[in-house]
């Protein structure tokens, strides 16, 4: 990874990974260096010809990405304001499971009875980002 901190989770069950950074603590361009951006094809393109800096009014971004040093795949999740509410968490939560489960073809765990493994992973997406949203990373 680059000089800022951009944190790195492995959900361990699932093939992809989980990155996020306070925008404050890495810049656009360190970003750029270690990501592609995922098009709707799940293709690796420039990330700065794809993506805009984020804008400093939105309080995150959730951006589909390959990590051009592992090769991993996943959402990087941009925390770009200090006073995001709790709710921003659970939306780019939901963000990054709806990615994860859209590239494993997984178009079932919509309902009560059949939503479990999408709401674990979910929980875990969101305890990840409020780790690093709260300064408490493991």
């Amino acid at each position: 990874m680059s000089s800022g901190r951009i944190y790195e989770f492995n959900p361990q069950v699932y093939p992809t990974r989980l990155w996020v950074a306070k925008y404050s603590d890495v810049s656009f361009d360190e970003i750029d260096k270690d990501f592609y951006a995922l098009d709707e094809r799940n293709e690796r393109i420039d990330f700065k010809v794809a993506s805009e800096e984020p804008d400093a009014n939105i309080y995150a971004t959730t951006y589909p990405v390959s990590n051009k040093e592992s090769g991993w795949r996943g959402c990087l999740v941009l925390l770009n304001r200090k006073d995001m509410p709790l709710s921003t968490v659970a939306h780019e939560s939901s963000h990054c499971t709806d990615w994860l489960f859209e590239q494993l073809g997984v178009e079932s765990g919509t309902t009560f009875d059949n939503g479990e493994a999408r709401a674990y992973y979910l929980e875990w997406v969101f305890n990840r980002i409020y780790e690093v949203k709260q300064g408490k990373v493991k």
